[in-house]
C-alpha cells in the first residue's frame, strides 16, 4: 500500500515482507535475526526502498512519485486479521505510529 501525506512531497509504501526474501538479503550482508527483527533493520529497509524505487525509475516514474520511506511489517495481511489491501483504513490505523514516525 502507499500512503501520501499531503504535507510531504513523496508516498511512502507499507508492505507485508516476503519473509525468504527478507532472510537472504539480510545473510548476504551478514545480518542475523528473525523477521520480526530484520523487518525494523535500517539497511535492510533501505535496501527494500532503493530496490522499489530503481524499479519505479526504469518503469519513468518522477521523483515525486518514488518512494521516501518505508513500513515493512513481518505480519501477513490477511481477511482474517483486517489487513486485507482493500481495507486501507484498518492498514492505515495499524501502523500509524510507524508512518508518523517515517513522516517525521
Amino acid at each position: 500500500m502507499v500512503h501520501i501525506n499531503p504535507y510531504t512531497s513523496q508516498p511512502i509504501a507499507i508492505a507485508t515482507a516476503n519473509e525468504s526474501t527478507i532472510t537472504t538479503l539480510a545473510l548476504s550482508h551478514n545480518i542475523f535475526g528473525d523477521l520480526n527483527m530484520l523487518v525494523k533493520n535500517g539497511f535492510v529497509r533501505t535496501s527494500v526502498i532503493d530496490s522499489l524505487n530503481a524499479r519505479g525509475e526504469q518503469a519513468g516514474l518522477p521523483s515525486s512519485q518514488l518512494l521516501r520511506g518505508l513500513v515493512l511489517s513481518a505480519e501477513p495481511w490477511t481477511p482474517q486479521n483486517g489487513l486485507v489491501r482493500l481495507d486501507r483504513a484498518k492498514i492505515y490505523k495499524t501502523f500509524q505510529t510507524q508512518i508518523a514516525a517515517v513522516d517525521s
